[in-house]
């Protein structure tokens, strides 16, 4: 990063990250991809971090970056921009990764002053799931995703309704147990369905994702989890037979039916159009469907599971980080 400049970046440590990447990925936005520690690791960031912190900083083996002129836009803005590229990454699948740092603050002739340090809030991949091995075709995909999601959280009051589906989505991936996480990631494909308020939600949820799978009885089990979450009753009088094991697999699958929903919304400027206003219901489905969206979610979600058993908002700063650090 040269002198006089606004910066911040999102750094992890042990990623699984696929082989044969160049060292840095250009994502967008004025953001890149890196794959060792984004600054240059020296005492003045071993005495501003501690030890602790600059220890975490010093393994990570992923990072995203970005570096703006002084005073083009806020930290908050810029915290926003890399954590939705951040989100659009995980969108295309769960990796594993271990601590986390968000560093924001100004470069000048003669060193950095920061401006905050940040502990990310936990996120969790399904254990009974083989974490996602970061390439360069999700890198790519996320790239499109990410200026999706600056488009859904510009300042307007465009897209509210998927906006409250992706929040949805994040409970989802924040949440530790499998019960939360298939609740969340229901909902958030409610938030593009639409149900409305003549039928049963059930009945419309089962009948309008029959565009994403042909699996109405997987649906069916899916919702009526979802309600059993809901309403703070236990699974077991659904899943009567091995229902840990079946409950992290329904888990999984909710998962997968959520993101793959919202990566090809969010990739498809045409398709995105179309839920700009709450007004329109039926024309967003049929376009979904002429964009083949997955139509076998079931069959990804076995094979994973066989295997290991604010103009460009991102996302606001404080739902992508805890336990703020000020000098």
């Amino acid at each position: 990063m040269s002198h006089y400049q606004s910066f911040g970046c999102i750094a992890y440590e042990q990623m699984t990250i696929g082989s044969g990447l160049p060292p840095a990925i250009d994502m967008g936005d004025g953001q890149r991809v890196v794959f060792a520690p984004p600054i240059e690791l020296n005492d003045f960031w071993r005495t501003d971090l501690g030890n602790y912190q600059f220890g975490h900083l010093s393994k990570s083996n992923f990072a995203i970056e970005l570096a703006l002129p002084e005073g083009e836009q806020s930290y908050d803005n810029i915290a926003s921009r890399l954590w939705g590229t951040f989100y659009a990454i995980l969108l295309l699948g769960m990796p594993r990764f271990i601590g986390g740092l968000e560093i924001l603050g100004t470069r000048y002739e003669n060193g950095v002053t920061v401006h905050k340090v940040l502990t990310p809030y936990l996120m969790y991949h399904c254990p009974r799931a083989k974490p996602a091995l970061l390439s360069g075709n999700i890198f790519m995909k996320a790239k499109a995703v990410a200026a999706g999601l600056r488009e859904i959280h510009a300042p307007s009051h465009d897209f509210v309704r998927l906006r409250r589906g992706f929040l949805a989505w994040m409970a989802g991936v924040r949440a530790e147990l499998g019960e939360t996480r298939l609740h969340q990631f229901v909902r958030a494909v409610e938030a593009v369905i639409k149900p409305g308020r003549d039928e049963k939600t059930g009945v419309q949820f089962v009948r309008r994702s029959g565009l994403f799978t042909t699996n109405g009885d997987l649906l069916d089990e899916l919702f009526n989890l979802r309600s059993t979450t809901e309403h703070m009753n236990d699974y077991s009088a659904i899943l009567t037979e091995d229902s840990e094991r079946r409950g992290w697999y329904r888990s999984f699958q909710a998962e997968l039916l959520a993101q793959t929903v919202y990566t090809r919304i969010l990739s498809n400027p045409q398709l995105l159009s179309h839920f700009r206003s709450d007004v329109r219901e039926s024309r967003p489905l049929r376009e979904l469907n002429a964009c083949l969206l997955c139509t076998a979610i079931l069959r990804p979600a076995r094979r994973r599971r066989d295997q290991s058993g604010s103009s460009s908002v991102g996302m606001p700063p404080a739902l992508g980080t805890q336990d703020t650090a000020s000098d």
